[in-house]
């Protein structure tokens, strides 16, 4: 058995329902879906031959929507490592199988599992998530992971299956995990800053977001959706939580903290709506601030990216 098929067996074997895996390419975010197993080949030449980052949800649907209220069942666990150079599974089991997306330190970890519902699935994630350290923007139950075998444009370099077994647990053998009733809250402080050079050294960022980073300035009433936008572009390039926030600073040098978590997807020719609410006013320092809520909606009104800012006022 090739790798590609011990990957796609370990997530779907004996299942049924539309399998989702996008192809994003230079120009477009295309959708292509697969009636599973019916059409595993079909599947299998999809991803070989992508021609562009493929992607693919871990998730069997019960129809051709990328929500979490079509998603059918899930039978794996995972969590993303995104510049991990040593990774210390502590208590937790063995990963079925571990996918390098890119570098060696950049994996995807899945744990084979009975099946179950996308709840049981997004807490396990999110609890495996905090516990080990990983990228807290990889829990989610809708989640676009990348297939082995494909190749990451972003680096140039191939995706591959760098280990596997025939591992396979209960959704018990991670009942010692701490629970983590709600995400996490994400904050980075002004001194935890990348520098704007080093951030843009480390990434090829399109001629669009480098626009937005170092040439267009966001102006009022404006600012709070044009910071969101921004952060939503860099997010879709895969930069860090870190390196995202350092240059939206460098767009705004008034912002002093910000945060966000990535929990739906956006699709090319939807309207987004960006959206926030002032929650606090206040000095410290002798400098005005102000506390933000923000967040992004797609059309059925769903917040899709949720955040929050402290802004500081020049008067």
């Amino acid at each position: 058995m090739n790798t590609l098929s011990f990957y796609l067996d370990t997530l779907y074997d004996g299942l049924s329902g539309f399998v989702y895996s996008p192809v994003k390419t230079a120009t477009s975010f295309e959708q292509h879906w697969f009636d599973y197993p019916r059409e595993k080949q079909a599947l299998i030449d999809h991803i070989s031959n992508g021609g562009g980052d493929v992607y693919i949800s871990p998730a069997v649907y019960s129809e051709k929507r990328a929500v979490k209220e079509s998603i059918k069942t899930l039978q794996c666990v995972w969590v993303e490592f995104d510049g991990v150079e040593q990774i210390d599974f502590q208590s937790v089991s063995e990963p079925t199988m571990i996918v390098q997306t890119s570098f060696a330190s950049h994996v995807h970890c899945y744990w084979r599992i009975d099946r179950d519902t996308h709840h049981v699935v997004e807490k396990i994630n999110r609890e495996l998530t905090y516990y080990l350290h990983a990228d807290s923007s990889g829990w989610d139950a809708t989640q676009l992971l990348r297939p082995p075998e494909t190749i990451n444009h972003k680096h140039n370099l191939s995706v591959v299956l760098s280990s596997h077994t025939l591992s396979a647990y209960t959704v018990g053998a991670f009942d010692f995990l701490p629970t983590i009733s709600a995400p996490a809250a994400s904050t980075v402080l002004v001194d935890e800053l990348i520098p704007t050079a080093q951030v843009l050294a480390n990434n090829t960022l399109p001629l669009k977001v480098m626009r937005m980073v170092k040439k267009e300035e966001p102006v009022e009433p404006y600012r709070s959706s044009f910071l969101m936008r921004l952060a939503h572009e860099l997010a879709e390039e895969d930069l860090t939580h870190v390196e995202i926030v350092s240059l939206l600073y460098e767009a705004d040098g008034r912002i002093k903290k910000y945060g966000c978590s990535y929990r739906g997807m956006d699709f090319p020719n939807q309207d987004i709506t960006c959206k926030g609410v002032v929650t606090r006013k206040y000095e410290e320092n002798g400098e005005k601030l102000v506390d933000l809520e923000v967040w992004t909606e797609n059309p059925e009104g769903k917040k899709t990216t949720p955040g929050h800012a402290t802004v500081s006022l020049k008067s």
